[in-house]
């Protein structure tokens, strides 16, 4: 299964970790979504259909140029 993990410092100065693990939860194929920062951490898991969707989107919302 593939790993994708990051450390970096947010717009207001925090430290923050995101990672981002493929896997299998009760037989389904997804992806399990993870960020934390100094005060809270969240974890979410989504199958790949999802991930495909939500990948569309933050594409079309973070289009260069586009603020």
């Amino acid at each position: 299964m593939r790993t994708h993990s990051r450390q970096f410092v947010n717009e207001l100065g925090n430290t923050i970790i995101v990672r981002v693990n493929e896997e299998k939860r009760h037989g389904m194929p997804g992806i399990l979504l993870y960020v934390a920062g100094p005060d809270s951490d969240t974890e979410l898991f989504i199958t790949r259909q999802e991930a495909m969707e939500v990948l569309e989107g933050l594409s079309k919302v973070l289009k260069p140029g586009r603020r």
